[in-house]
């Protein structure tokens, strides 16, 4: 009896192992999955915010029918109201975290603000808009994307092509820059609304490495203090490149082909043109069209344009040197009322005339390269100027053509000297003419004293001795 109670209870504690051994073999799975899932709940919530930032700045969003406007002066439509209710933008705005719209195409044919992009009174944040795509835009003064007075924004790699009106605008805009896009297919209507690329009265502003093509102009650009450099304006019904009323602009490594001018200047001074290649234009390679003073064109490429590679027209002291025009109807076109310019070391080939004075005066030629064309240099009208030490060779005529007598006494400076010392001479003679009138009133005074004068002394001849003590 004994030995069977015994029994049992050896039988009872291997089944409490038993039991215990499969609990904890069944229960450690669950131990290990809530361990691991309180200690790194931090962690895989922190990973699937971080996944949705990256999907953030990688998604696509089509808004048709949905453009975008920022006006930092509106807080219902400032930036960092933008940036909150929107997945396509992001950033605060700091040099270090700029905000950024990227990757969104806009179809802006129904566009309450005419535009794509509208960003204007944005004059401290930082921003970059790239990687977008905008088209359909039309109406006057409006853009594929436009800054309006707004700063230091970086517009690159966006699509503003195939809008009936302006690809990319700027507006009263300074310290921004215009790199890499594609604003092509603007229409090409006789009208300031028909740009690739427009910086109106804007300062300060890089334009690189653009495509501006087949529009009415292909790069507008009215400011000061900008550069343009590397940009291809092709195809463009009237300039490639085209500057009013501009100084102080860098025009560089540019290619302007097949338009009617390729760079067309107007009432600009002090910009340097330099290293442009501008082929295959109907009118003329570069043109300075008037009151174009003291820039300098270096360094370019003119070649085979329908009229001129280089012509200036009513512009004054441009220093012109080391370019090549080749195969033009004429090379170097100095038109009427241009005086005091400088060509030098420039190359003029196979054109019909190399080099062309037309109603110009003291201009300085030399040290050209001149071979090749029917006519080397010819004169029309034209007095004062210095031809030396150019080189002539193969030219059917050198030179064609007599200067006018230069008189050393030019009517400009007779008129400068002898308008004012008349002037002066009138005016002192004046002076002498008002000191020696005297009003009536003073005149019948004088007399009156005169008179009393004259009493006095009749009456001391009468009594001598009346006053004496």
């Amino acid at each position: 009896m004994r030995r069977k109670v015994i029994k049992m209870k050896s039988s009872s504690k291997s089944k409490i192992i038993i039991l215990i051994i499969f609990g904890t073999i069944f229960a450690f799975p669950i131990l290990i999955n809530a361990n691991f899932s309180y200690f790194g709940g931090y962690y895989y919530e922190n990973l699937e915010v971080d996944n949705e930032a990256k999907l953030k700045r990688a998604g696509y969003w089509e808004l048709t029918g949905a453009p975008i406007l920022i006006d930092d002066s509106n807080p219902n439509y400032n930036w960092s109201k933008t940036a909150n209710d929107n997945d396509w933008c992001s950033g605060d705005g700091s040099w270090s975290d700029p905000y950024i719209i990227e990757n969104v195409t806009i179809n802006a044919s129904i566009s309450p603000t005419g535009n794509g992009i509208f960003v204007k009174n944005s004059k401290t944040d930082y921003f970059i808009i790239r990687n977008v795509t905008v088209y359909n835009v039309g109406g006057l003064g409006n853009a594929g994307i436009k800054l309006e007075n707004t700063n230091n924004g970086t517009l690159m790699n966006n699509i503003c092509s195939n809008n009936n009106s302006n690809g990319i605008y700027l507006r009263y805009c300074n310290n921004n820059t215009v790199s890499g896009n594609n604003a092509s297919n603007t229409g090409n209507n006789v009208s300031y609304d028909n740009n690739g690329i427009y910086l109106s009265d804007s300062n300060n502003n890089i334009v690189s490495g653009n495509t501006a093509n087949n529009n009415y102009r292909g790069i507008h650009i009215g400011g000061n203090y900008n550069t343009v450099s590397g940009n291809t304006a092709n195809n463009n019904y009237f300039q490639g490149i085209y500057l009013d009323y501009c100084d102080n602009n860098m025009v560089s490594g540019n290619t302007a082909n097949n338009n009617s001018a390729g760079i067309y200047l107007q009432e600009s001074n002090n910009n340097e043109i330099m290293g442009n290649i501008v082929y295959n234009n109907s009118w003329t390679g570069i043109m300075f069209y008037y009151d174009c003073n003291h820039n300098s064109i270096s360094g370019n490429t003119a070649d085979n344009n329908n009229r001129n590679g280089i012509k200036i027209r009513v512009s004054n002291y441009n220093y012109i040197m080391e370019n090549s025009v080749d195969n033009n109807d004429c090379g170097i076109c100095i038109g009427e009322y241009s005086d005091n310019n400088i060509l030098s070391e420039n190359t003029a080939n196979n054109n019909d005339i190399g080099i062309y004075l037309e109603e110009s005066n003291s201009n300085i030629i030399s040290r050209n390269i001149i071979t090749n064309n029917n006519i080397g240099i010819r004169i029309y009208t034209s007095k004062c100027n210095t031809i030396s030490d150019n080189d002539f060779s193969g030219n059917t005529v050198d030179i064609q053509g007599t200067q006018e007598e230069c008189n050393p006494f030019p009517i400009e400076i007779v008129i400068a000297i002898v308008v004012p010392s008349v002037i002066i001479a009138l005016i002192v003679v004046g002076v002498k003419v008002k000191k020696s009138r005297l009003p009536k009133d003073e005149v019948a005074r004088y007399k009156k004293l005169k008179e009393l004068e004259r009493k006095d002394q009749r009456v001391q001849d009468e009594f001598p001795y009346e006053n004496e003590t």
